[in-house]
């Protein structure tokens, strides 16, 4: 008798992960799980992420080894108005996988929407808003010349701004948008207003 190759092609082949729509706080960069994914050459975290591998034909379900198996790259996409790096909901999603056609000797890889064992999984994912908390670094002298209002002289205060992504700390600036003299708790006097002398 003979048992033939599975015959592989993009339709029929089914990835799950163990997260439906990978989900990360905005980092910086368009990496799904970060940069240093990317960076660390085995990829672990990306390969971390695939659960499950098979190949549906009508009720079969055949699984594919995933230890023969390697996500080479997986990012988020520019959309909607968005770069791929940039915080959104429902962003479009692309991991780079590579199947090890030699090792997985039961399927045929040989169509050409799998180009020899290459395939592109595709699904949607979550980049969320990072919060970044402004503390102040300095502030040695907000005296000021009395003027009517209760603004405070703001010059020689700093912010901290130790959460801003390196990657936008050309863009990302913290500014102090408002600072002014307010009477302090428990206070009566009604000339400690915030304006008064």
């Amino acid at each position: 008798g003979l048992i033939e190759k599975r015959k592989v092609t993009s339709d029929k082949l089914k990835i799950g992960l163990n997260t439906e729509h990978p989900e990360k706080v905005y980092d910086g960069n368009e990496y799904v799980v970060g940069k240093a994914a990317k960076e660390d050459k085995t990829h672990q975290a990306w390969n971390d992420l695939i659960e499950r591998i098979y190949v549906e034909d009508g009720t079969e379900k055949i699984t594919v080894d995933k230890s023969h198996t390697s996500v080479t790259d997986a990012k988020y996409l520019a959309g909607g108005g968005k770069r791929a790096k940039d915080a959104a909901d429902n962003k479009d999603v692309e991991l780079q996988m590579n199947f090890d056609t030699s090792a997985l000797k039961n399927f045929d890889f040989t169509d050409s929407s799998m180009a020899n064992g290459t395939f592109t999984y595709k699904t949607t994912g979550n980049i969320k808003k990072k919060k970044v908390t402004a503390t102040l670094e300095k502030m040695t002298d907000l005296r000021k010349v009395y003027d009517k209002t209760n603004i405070a002289a703001s010059g020689n205060v700093k912010l901290k701004d130790e959460d801003v992504i390196e990657e936008d700390r050309d863009t990302a600036k913290l500014h102090i948008k408002k600072a002014q003299y307010e009477k302090k708790a428990g206070d009566t006097d009604a000339n400690h207003d915030g304006k008064n002398a």
